[in-house]
């Protein structure tokens, strides 16, 4: 008797803790997890060289009436990685040069869909650094970006906007990351699984006892 009443006890104890902890994660996690946001991925391939010092020589390169010393192609992939649609998001690719002298020859879109993608607008921001306003980007819409600059230097980017978060993806990672969502549903069918047993267990005992209870009598 004393056996069964701690096993009571216990299961008294634990029923309460299992369900809230079910109930916190159903009010608290889940709905952070799930809700629609705004994100915007990027991923910055390696600087290629079109033409460096070595390969040059003496010659005399020329590009958009200016001469270079060497000519390198950034690749820059970006792409609505949230929920939501962006509607006018403005977004900043800003170099950092070590050299006064460093210039952004040309920049080429390709984007995805390919057609009725949605105005891209280039704003003048000094040498160093191309703005572009795109007038909407749904929901994985992408834009392949290509900058042909006059040195191999590092490249930033930033964006700005109400909820907005700025997310930096390596080139070779799996822009899908969203496996956690599957753990999340299995937990909660074990708890769920777990607490239904307890239950059933729980009432087992008690109708055992009052079974015994009323033999004895």
């Amino acid at each position: 008797m004393a056996q069964q009443k701690t096993t009571w006890l216990r299961d008294l104890l634990i029923v309460p803790l299992v369900v809230g902890l079910v109930v916190a994660v159903v009010a608290y996690v889940l709905p952070k997890l799930f809700a629609e946001s705004k994100q915007i991925s990027y991923s910055i391939e390696e600087p290629i060289a079109y033409l460096d010092k070595s390969s040059i020589g003496s010659a005399v390169v020329t590009v958009n009436n200016l001469t270079v010393p060497e000519v390198y192609a950034v690749r820059v992939h970006l792409w609505n990685s949230g929920d939501l649609a962006l509607k006018d998001i403005a977004v900043r690719f800003e170099f950092s040069p070590l050299d006064n002298n460093f210039r952004i020859l040309s920049v080429s879109h390709n984007t995805n869909p390919a057609k009725e993608f949605g105005n891209i607008t280039e704003q003048d921001d000094g040498n160093y650094s191309k703005r572009f306003i795109y007038q909407l980007l749904n929901s994985q819409d992408e834009d392949t970006i290509i900058f042909l600059t006059t040195a191999k230097v590092n490249l930033n980017v930033y964006s700005k906007a109400e909820g907005l978060s700025v997310k930096a993806v390596s080139v070779n990672k799996d822009r899908e990351f969203k496996w956690y969502h599957g753990a999340i549903v299995g937990m909660l069918a074990s708890a769920l699984s777990s607490f239904i047993e307890m239950l059933f267990n729980l009432r087992k005992r008690r109708v055992k006892k009052q079974v015994e209870h009323e033999s004895v009598e």
